[in-house]
């Protein structure tokens, strides 16, 4: 059974907000431990890889209230291909909510939201 145009239009609009939320996820997680490591990077590292930190700069990570070092744990850091996911995501949810709204007849689509963001982001 197909769908209604206005149907899946509003399952594509979901599904690219969905895909939004995650890549802003995505960049403010790098935007917050870049800004930590910018800050001071001989005072940075990550916590839970090889090589491992001088103790010192561990130990002062630990310490109550005045801790010198900015140790993140490691598995806060996306990795490549996890934020390569979360961009090809939104340009295919990009695409799929622009390509259901053009499916949506023309006398119906005062009835949804158009998908400028969806349209207006892009390449």
């Amino acid at each position: 059974m197909t769908d209604d145009p206005l149907s899946a239009y509003v399952r594509a609009r979901a599904a690219f907000a969905r895909a939004e939320r995650e890549l802003e996820r995505y960049a403010a997680r790098v935007r917050g431990i870049a800004r930590r490591f910018t800050d001071d990077p001989r005072r940075f590292g990550f916590a839970g890889v090889k090589p491992a930190l001088p103790e010192d700069l561990v130990s002062a990570s630990r310490a109550p209230r005045g801790g010198r070092s900015d140790i993140v744990p490691a598995h806060e850091w996306p990795a490549a291909e996890q934020i390569q996911q979360a961009v090809v995501s939104w340009h295919a949810a990009r695409a799929a909510v622009a390509a259901a709204y053009d499916a949506i007849p023309r006398d119906q689509r005062n009835a949804v939201v158009p998908p400028d963001d969806a349209r207006d982001r892009g390449p």
